[in-house]
């Protein structure tokens, strides 16, 4: 009887040991993927402020600088004069 109740506590202990083995694991697991996403937001975040200043950049070399006719997304900037031209 002694015996086999200190197997059966035996068996719990180790089963309780994997658990929480597993279970901080998982967490482990978690927390790394917040880090690369939230890694990865902040890389997409920098890369869309360097495009805006580059843009910015551009802007300001020609004064009174207005977007080409193509659209918002154009690249090349004209001034009023070379927008009267076209």
């Amino acid at each position: 009887m002694n015996i086999a109740y200190k197997r059966i506590s035996k068996n719990l202990q180790e089963k309780e040991q994997t658990e929480k083995a597993k279970k901080k694991k998982k967490e482990e697991e978690e927390k790394k993927k917040k880090k690369k996403k939230k890694k990865k937001k902040k890389k997409k975040k920098k890369k869309k402020k360097k495009k805006k200043k580059k843009k910015e950049a551009l802007r300001s070399e020609i004064p009174d600088a207005q977007p080409c006719v193509k659209g918002p997304n154009c690249k090349v900037f004209y001034s009023d004069d070379d927008r009267a031209a076209l």
